[in-house]
C-alpha cells in the first residue's frame, strides 16, 4: 500500500494531509473504557500543563518593574518605567514614545512538529504541534479542514479523534493547523 500525504512548512502553521486506513478484521480487542479514559485524561493533563506554562508566563515580572514579562519589551530591565503616548510599550522599547498608533514590530508565532500522516480505521489519532511565540505571548490556534471524526482543542492546538466509520476511510484532504499571537 502506498500512502501519499502533503506536509509544507508555512510560517505560522503547517498543513497536511491524513490518510484513514480501513481496519482488517481483526480478533484484538478494542481500547477499554479504562484505557480510552486513561488517553483522555492524559490529553486534559497536556491542556492544563500548557495553559498553566502560558499563565505562568502571562503573569511573570522578571525585573520586578510591575509590568508582566508578556507585555515588557525588556523584561530583564527594571529601569523602563514611563509609557508617554500610552500604548502599552514602555518608552526604553518603543520606536515611536510619542505617537500611540504606531508601535514595535511583532514577529509572528512559530509552528512546527511532525504529524502522523495515516490512522488505521477505529484506532485513535492524535497531534500537537510544538509552538513559540518570540515575545512570549499568549497563543491559540485554528484549523482549517478539521476532519469530521476529528476534535480540536484551540488552546493546545492538538488534533485528535478516532475515524470510526467507513465514510472516514481514505484521504481527509488538507488540515492546516496555525498559531496566532494577536497581534
Amino acid at each position: 500500500m502506498i500512502t501519499m500525504a502533503i506536509f509544507k512548512g508555512i510560517l505560522t502553521g503547517f498543513v497536511v494531509s491524513v490518510f484513514v486506513v480501513m481496519a482488517m478484521p481483526t480478533t484484538a480487542v478494542a481500547a477499554t473504557k479504562e484505557e480510552r479514559d486513561a488517553a483522555r485524561a492524559a490529553r486534559e493533563e497536556a491542556r492544563a500543563e500548557a495553559t498553566a506554562e502560558r499563565e505562568a508566563r502571562k503573569n511573570t515580572d522578571t525585573d520586578g518593574d510591575g509590568v508582566s514579562d508578556d507585555s515588557d519589551a525588556f523584561p530583564t530591565d527594571p529601569t523602563e518605567t514611563t509609557d508617554t503616548d500610552g500604548d502599552g510599550v514602555g518608552d526604553n522599547a518603543d520606536a515611536f514614545p510619542t505617537d500611540p498608533t504606531r508601535t514595535r514590530a511583532n514577529s509572528p508565532p512559530q509552528i512546527s512538529g511532525t504529524p502522523p500522516i495515516s490512522v488505521e480505521q477505529a484506532s485513535a489519532y492524535s497531534f500537537m504541534p510544538n509552538a513559540d511565540d518570540p515575545e512570549g505571548d499568549f497563543l491559540t490556534f485554528n484549523i482549517d479542514g478539521q476532519p469530521a471524526w476529528a476534535h480540536f482543542d484551540p488552546v493546545t492546538g492538538e488534533l485528535f479523534g478516532t475515524p470510526l466509520d467507513d465514510s472516514h476511510v481514505g484521504t481527509t484532504g488538507e488540515i492546516t493547523i496555525s498559531a496566532s499571537d494577536g497581534d
